[in-house]
């Protein structure tokens, strides 16, 4: 029981410490509506918005993702539980997802950002490579698992009769 919970343990760390240390691939004011950035690999991507703790999703609000080798549209899908993390000292929040098939060049246009409704008026926006919410999930219920199953593993391996 020991060594599974501490298998827990770990793997729980390292899913939990993916979704809570974001490293930035592009960084860039939202004033800057046009952004052209690389991703060198396949795999969920996040479009973030750095310098605020909420950001409404008004209608009017548009974006739109293409890959610049083949014109080509990629879907961007707005989170559901808009998880929180912070860059240095500034909060973010994962503001829509997308997966990248293809690597390459690819271009982000943003609509008006005066039509999100942040709480700061200096937002950036921030592409990041990002994990499902179901690893998420799972990260923080194996850790604490992990933790439980550990513990009581040590337990019983210092005094098998415990309940005795």
């Amino acid at each position: 029981m020991g060594i599974v919970g501490l298998t827990m343990l770990f793997v729980g760390i390292k899913w939990s410490i993916e979704s809570i240390r974001p490293k930035p691939l592009v960084r860039f004011p939202l004033s800057e509506r046009t952004q052209e950035f690389e991703l060198k690999d396949e795999g969920l991507y996040a479009f973030c918005i750095l310098g605020s703790r909420f950001v409404g999703y008004p209608s009017s609000y548009t974006s739109s993702l293409s890959n610049m080798e083949n014109e080509e549209k990629i879907k961007l899908v707005q989170n559901f539980l808009k998880p929180k993390f912070r860059v240095g000292w500034k909060i973010g929040i994962e503001y829509q997802n997308f997966k990248i098939r293809k690597p390459g060049k690819h271009k982000l246009v943003l609509g008006d950002p005066n039509f999100l409704r942040g709480n700061s008026s200096n937002l950036e926006g921030m592409i990041k490579k990002t994990v499902t919410v179901t690893k998420k999930l799972f990260g923080i219920i194996f850790l604490v698992l992990g933790m439980n199953m550990s513990a009581w593993g040590i337990m019983l391996g210092i005094n098998p009769n415990l309940f005795n």
